[in-house]
């Protein structure tokens, strides 16, 4: 295609030298038929007329032709994408003027890349448009209405700008418009209610901007409509209240606003429902239990409104399957926590390696879901909700009774926030199973005993909060309980053990146990002791009984030869002794002889070295008189001469190397 295109430029600008070339004829015949006239040459004036005529024909005939050709080139579906990512280059200024004269442009992508300006009134000229993405740049200025004449549009995605300004009524006039996002911008008054004509919208974003007004009962209508995010705006009034059956809606985002009212039962009739956020509004109303009977329900957060009762159960075999993320914080529901309502969370019990994200199905290819969750203390905006996180939210209301035991089946769990509530007795040890828990809050209730020691095994959890509560004991040890601060455990009084004290030494029961123990093992220490000395104690006693009964059964008989050799050996020994001492003695006294002699012989030898010294002295100081007197000159220049001769020898040598 670019090379037709090339060839098809050169062709015209052949046909432009051509004309020129004409043109440059026609105005030299001009020239000579100005100069016949000056001549009074009338008939040559009249033939140059009709050549004049005849070439202005031939002019006029080849614009025609060029014409002609230029119509009979095909239209090529031009698209044009720029990219400023970390790959490519960062563009700056504003939008060029010059892409609104691409007529038969049908893609123009030109996200995160133009600083500031903003959208060129020449874009109203791209009637052929189907895709416009002017994502994260700087726009500013109010959208344009002949954006309006852009009646190609399939996809208009403009969210993260500076825009501001209304919202054009003649959107509305782009009836085969199926995307229309401008979200996280500065948007203001209310939604136009020609957008509701749109029979093909599927995504409808414009949430995070300071729109005003009701949504009307109208949009509960568009049948196509997936995705319905007005999320972070000053919308009032009560939800639409007419959603038909037959609904594509998916996810439905009407968080941060102003509603009133009821949760409508009509919801029930959107089965393909799997996102529904009414959150931080002023709905009054009590538990829509009949939302479980929507099969692909993925999250519901209905968190601080003014929701309140308690929640029953129906009767029903299959409720919220795939329900995963649960927020009814900061409400006002009462009585007992909801049991049955644990049971029948299937979507919890199994650890779903392959769940994947929401699938995009058409547009929505545009559009993630996101959802705020409260999670070790923080919030967090989580995008891809539905393969990350599996919460349960039931803080701030008024619920009481036990903590249900059924929650150790949910074992896919990883936040579990029930504090500021009345719940009391305690803690389950089946919440030892939740193998992926990674926060756990349970503060301020008045949960009595001690800490499970099933605890330690969770070897996820970074978040855990026990505190004001009627608990005690020793606090469990393990790999995440050492990492866990004071915090964690203040307004317990009766707990112990590391981070809150240095040990459980001063529990009562173990001073008692200790010392008992301690007592027992001292008092079998002496028991043992006794038997031992009363045992050696008889056998001396015996022995000396049986030793004295044989020496006076031998007296007694005069058999005394055993005393005689006995007394003849020990004699022997004696004298064996003494002459040993005899021959030692003189070996000694030749050994100090041998070193006297030494000592005389080493005195000696000091004695004949000084002389030495003494005499060696004179000789030197006779040398050195001979030398200063003979003054031996030729043995000096015979010295220099062989240095000299050794110094050659040396320079030829290191020349050699």
């Amino acid at each position: 295609m670019l090379h037709k295109m090339a060839h098809y430029h050169d062709y015209g600008v052949l046909m432009q030298q051509q004309v020129a070339n004409m043109t440059q004829s026609q105005q030299q015949l001009q020239h000579e038929a100005l100069m016949l006239q000056q001549m009074a040459i009338v008939p040559l004036q009249h033939q140059t007329a009709a050549m004049i005529q005849h070439n202005e024909g031939e002019i006029q005939e080849q614009e025609a032709q060029n014409q002609e050709d230029i119509a009979n080139v095909p239209q090529l579906q031009l698209q044009i994408h720029v990219c400023v990512s970390s790959k490519c280059n960062q563009l700056s200024g504003s939008i060029p003027e010059e892409i609104g004269y691409l007529s038969s442009l049908t893609y123009l992508y030109l996200g995160n890349s133009f600083p500031n300006g903003s959208i060129p009134a020449s874009f109203g000229n791209l009637r052929n448009l189907q895709t416009l993405v002017l994502n994260d740049n700087n726009l500013i200025g109010e959208i344009p209405s002949f954006v309006c004449n852009l009646t190609s549009l399939k996809v208009l995605y403009m969210p993260r700008n500076n825009l501001k300004g209304n919202v054009p009524q003649c959107l509305g006039n782009i009836s085969g418009l199926q995307v229309l996002m401008m979200s996280h911008n500065n948007l203001s008054g209310e939604i136009p209610s020609s957008i509701s004509n749109l029979t093909s919208l599927q995504i409808l974003d414009m949430g995070r901007n300071n729109l005003e007004g009701a949504i009307l009962q109208c949009f509960g209508n568009i049948s196509s409509l997936q995705v319905f995010d007005m999320q972070n705006n000053k919308l009032s009034g009560s939800l639409p209240t007419n959603f038909s059956i037959g609904s594509s809606l998916r996810s439905l985002n009407l968080h941060g606003n102003e509603l009133e009212g009821k949760i409508p039962q009509s919801l029930a009739s959107c089965k393909e429902l799997q996102v529904l956020d009414l959150g931080d509004n002023q709905l009054n109303d009590t538990f829509p239990m009949w939302l479980g009977t929507l099969l692909e329900l993925r999250v519901l957060r209905l968190t601080s409104n003014k929701l309140h009762g308690p929640i029953r159960s129906l009767w029903a075999e299959i409720m919220f399957p795939d329900l995963r993320i649960i927020d009814l914080s900061s409400n006002a529901f009462s009585k007992d926590l909801p049991t049955s309502l644990f049971q029948h969370l299937k979507g919890m019990t199994t650890i779903d390696q392959t769940m994947k994200a929401p699938s995009s199905k058409g547009n929505r290819v545009y559009y993630q879901d996101s959802v705020v969750v409260v999670t070790k203390g923080l919030k967090l905006e989580v995008v891809k909700i539905l393969s990350l996180y599996t919460v349960i939210d039931l803080s701030n209301n008024k619920f009481e009774g036990h903590i249900p035991s059924v929650l150790g089946d949910l074992i896919a769990l990883r936040v579990l926030n029930m504090s500021h509530n009345g719940l009391k007795g305690h803690i389950p040890p089946e919440l030892g199973s939740l193998s992926l828990v990674e926060s756990l809050d349970l503060s301020f209730n008045h949960i009595l005993g001690e800490i499970p020691q099933q605890l330690a095994s969770l070897t996820y959890l970074e978040f855990l909060n026990l505190s004001h509560n009627n608990l005690q004991g020793c606090i469990p040890q393990g790999p995440q309980f050492l990492t866990f601060e004071s915090n964690s455990y203040e307004g317990n009084d009766g707990l112990r053990g590391f981070p809150v004290s240095k040990g459980c030494g001063n529990d009562p029961v173990s001073e008692t146990n200790y010392t008992k123990s301690a007592l027992d093992d001292q008092e079998s220490n002496s028991e043992f002791f006794n038997d031992f000395w009363k045992a050696a104690l008889m056998g001396y006693g015996s022995g000396l009984c049986i030793g004295l009964s044989i020496m006076y059964f031998l007296i007694s008989t005069g058999n005394l030869r055993w005393l005689a050799r006995i007394i003849e050996e020990l004699e022997h020994k004696i004298i064996m002794r003494r002459r040993k001492k005899q021959q030692v003695q003189p070996t000694l006294e030749q050994m100090l002889h041998k070193m006297a002699h030494y000592h005389d012989y080493g005195v000696l030898m000091q004695q004949q070295v000084a002389n030495m010294t003494q005499s060696q002295q004179p000789l030197q100081h006779e040398a050195l008189m001979m030398q200063q007197q003979m003054a031996i000159v030729p043995l000096q220049h015979q010295t220099a001469s062989m240095t000299q001769h050794n110094e050659g020898e040396i320079q030829e040598q290191e020349a050699q190397n």
